[in-house]
């Protein structure tokens, strides 16, 4: 006779069980397991069924291990909730199965990391992942040696299933659960609390001349929203993978008053260029004892690693023309505005939602240099805006996306389609 079991069936972010959503605050949609437990010749073993959502972050350093359980799920059911399992003649198999969907807990945000109107079970997951990285370890004996130590980082989830006749376990089983963060949107949000990341910058001048600094000179706004928007994949059917984030920027010309007419016709005639410059930077920190113990002391080699990577990308635009942007009929005021999208390729080792729990913690910041240039330096010499942005990666909400277009630098080729974003089962 075969043994019972347990498996899954696919991970969704759709809301479609309208008894879930009656008991929640919100419809925000939140990640959930879609699993099967199949029994055979059930035969009054059991009344009753206890499934239990389980994760943990498994850190190795060393010989040094730990263990931080995550949040877990509990569900129960009754030998009454399984159903015949038909075969393809119509007949009723000897195996019966109990389908089940279950949301994979969210975890607690510190008050130090993301705002608290921001926490949504989306959110807040942490994917599973697989880390390795070493350090060196300094020894002191007869003679001073450095040791090479390696270490791991791993979380996990599965499902267990234990059968129950009054309330006392008859059969216990489990089955590893894949919650991946590949196919999942992520936001891309500053962390600085605002709703806009702003700049205002002059050209340098050419000379150390006290009369020409004091003069008026033009100056650029770069502005940019917080929320700098959403990290999509590239296309499945191409060779090329890639993950990419468009960032709107607008640009603003002030020029000083008295500037000229053939000045101000000139500012529309001519072409604003720009180079950009953006480095990714990931620190990656799993320990084996807390982290919050460090956070005001070295760390320790020996019980906690640290793994750091920048990737960079240099893009070179030329921004739509310059519009008159003032209000009214006040030509006294030269002000112009364009904008455009820095659209920026990411690393593979942008790839997971921003965490932050007791063993493991992942973290993102983003540089970004853009010089700004005109075609007739008469107008305005060239000036650089540099940005530090430390961002938050968060999974975002399910979004269909109509007609897009993704072009594969490889072949060439333009693909255009629907695509549904998150898919709804990630298997």
């Amino acid at each position: 006779m075969s043994t019972p079991s347990i498996q899954v069936l696919g991970i969704s972010t759709e809301e479609s069980d309208w008894e879930y959503q009656s008991k929640q605050k919100s419809t925000t949609p939140a990640f959930r397991v879609h699993g099967r437990v199949s029994v055979y010749g059930q035969d009054g073993s059991f009344d009753s069924v206890r499934i239990t959502l389980r994760g943990a972050v498994k850190t190795r350093i060393g010989p040094k291990n730990a263990v931080e359980k995550l949040p877990s799920s509990t569900l129960m059911k009754t030998h009454l909730d399984f159903k015949p399992t038909y075969t393809a003649s119509r007949h009723a198999a000897d195996e019966q199965h109990l389908d089940f969907v279950m949301q994979l807990p969210s975890r607690t945000i510190k008050e130090n990391s993301v705002k608290a109107a921001k926490v949504d079970p989306t959110a807040t997951f942490v994917p599973s992942l697989s880390l390795a990285a070493s350090t060196y370890v300094t020894r002191v004996t007869a003679l001073k040696d450095r040791h090479l130590v390696e270490g791991s980082c791993q979380v996990e989830y599965w499902l267990e299933a234990e059968l129950l006749r009054s309330n006392l376990v008859v059969r216990r089983m489990a089955c590893p659960v894949d919650v991946s963060s590949l196919h999942v949107p992520l936001d891309v949000e500053v962390s600085n609390g605002k709703k806009h990341v702003e700049q205002v910058v002059k050209p340098r001048s050419r000379g150390l001349s006290k009369v020409f600094s004091s003069q008026a000179q033009p100056q650029l706004s770069i502005r940019m929203p917080s929320q700098l928007g959403t990290i999509s994949s590239g296309s499945a059917k191409f060779a090329t993978g890639s993950r990419h984030l468009s960032i709107p920027v607008t640009v603003s010309l002030e020029l000083p008053l008295g500037t000229s007419q053939q000045s101000l016709s000139s500012v529309e005639a001519s072409t604003l260029q720009c180079t950009a410059k953006a480095h990714w930077y990931t620190s990656r920190t799993f320990a084996t004892t807390n982290l919050s113990h460090f956070a005001e002391k070295p760390f320790n080699p020996e019980t906690v690693v640290r793994n750091n990577t920048v990737s960079s990308q240099k893009l070179q635009l030329n921004l739509p023309p310059l519009y008159n942007s003032a209000s009214g009929d006040n030509s006294s005021t030269s002000k112009y505005s364009t904008s455009m999208m820095l659209d920026l390729t990411l690393p593979e080792s942008i790839s997971s939602p921003s965490v932050s729990t007791e063993l493991l913690d992942i973290s993102y910041r983003l540089d970004l240099t853009m010089k700004f240039a005109f075609e007739n330096d008469s107008i305005m010499r060239p000036c650089t805006a540099d940005f530090h942005l430390p961002v938050t990666l968060s999974a975002a909400q399910p979004t269909v996306m109509l007609n897009l277009q993704h072009l594969d630098p490889l072949s060439d080729l333009v693909e255009q389609g629907l695509i549904l974003a998150p898919p709804p089962y990630i298997s």
